[in-house]
Parts: structure tokens; sequence; C-alpha cells
């Protein structure tokens, strides 16, 4: 199913938000019946788009750059959409949007054949970085996001954090941990074959 119409939409911080309650009880699970529906200010954020699988991945963490105009925009109760989106980003920053056109990947040991992933799946910042059996969970999947300089960042999916160096350490052995991107160096990579 694909949508008929712009879904990557976030939401102006402040904005007002106004409540209309209706439908049909008896039959909620409609776009016409919809019980609530909620009414603010939107903007379309260009660069969320689903990956090259198709997969709408987890939110940066914004608020985010967005250029486009200001729109009313409706959302009602999850059972009566089609199309789901259980968190909006909120415009007006900085934050910029991974490029999804290489899609998610793995990063996969070559002597040991387990996948790099974040300790029980944390979303927090500092938690480890490790080894694991691929058992598909979606800690197990990495973007790369071109720093323009020759280096990238490279984000989990599942938490939205990227890999750094625990404390900015510069030493043999200092564990990678993953932290929100707060702009220190120990976050940009360079890819090397």
């Amino acid at each position: 199913m694909d949508p008929g119409s712009a879904w990557n939409y976030g939401l102006v911080p402040g904005a007002a938000i106004s409540v209309t309650a209706g439908g049909n009880v008896n039959d909620p699970f409609s776009q016409a019946n919809a019980p609530i529906t909620l009414t603010t200010s939107g903007q379309v954020i260009a660069d969320w788009q689903a990956d090259s699988q198709q997969v709408v991945t987890p939110l940066v963490t914004g608020p985010v750059a967005a250029s486009g105009p200001v729109e009313k925009v409706s959302l009602i109760t999850m059972g009566a959409a089609r199309l789901r989106i259980t968190s909006f980003p909120q415009t007006g920053g900085t934050a910029t949007w991974p490029s999804t056109s290489l899609g998610a990947f793995k990063l996969r040991n070559r002597n040991s054949g387990l996948v790099l992933g974040v300790a029980s799946e944390s979303m927090t910042d500092s938690a480890d970085v490790v080894q694991f059996a691929d058992t598909g969970t979606p800690d197990h999947l990495w973007w790369l996001v071109d720093d323009g300089d020759g280096h990238v960042k490279i984000q989990n999916v599942n938490s939205g954090l990227v890999l750094g160096v625990s404390g900015e350490s510069t030493a043999d052995s200092a564990d990678v941990v993953q932290f929100a991107d707060n702009g220190t160096p120990d976050h940009l990579w360079r890819v090397t074959m």
C-alpha cells in the first residue's frame, strides 16, 4: 500500500491543537467515522523518506529543519488510519535527516560472523556497542550519514544515536558506545578499504 499524498510531516512546536469529536462509535475504524480528529500546524520534511527497502525508520532527534510551508494537518486515531505514524518530529530546528539512499545495513565481523549491535537494544546515551548473533532486531541496523568532509557518522536505526568513543578517548582499547549527536569529533568516522 502506498500513500496517496504526503505523509512525512513534522509538527510545528507550540502550534495550537484543536480537537473534534464525533464519528460513529459503532464503526470507528474508517477515516469517515474516526471518533477524534486533532488539527494542528505541520511542515513536510522532504528528507524524511522510506529507504531502498521501503522501510520508514525511527525519527531523528529534533527539532529538525523543514523548509516547506506551514500547513494545517489533521490527525485521526490509529485504528481509523491506513498509514500509521505513532510519533512525529518537531520542526523549527537545525537537525537534518540522514540519507536513506543506501538503506540500512549491518556491520558483520569477518572473524566472528557476528553483527554490530547495541547492548540490550538500549536507547540511551553511553550504551555499549557490542557484537551479537544476528537476531534481526533493529539495533543491528545502521545508516551512514555523510558529514560532508570525507567523514561519516554511523547512526543506529533503532535508537537514532551515533557511534562514538567513550569519553572522547584517543587511547587503544577505549570503549565504543552510542551517543546523541552533539558534534564532538569522536562521532566522525572514515570508511577505508
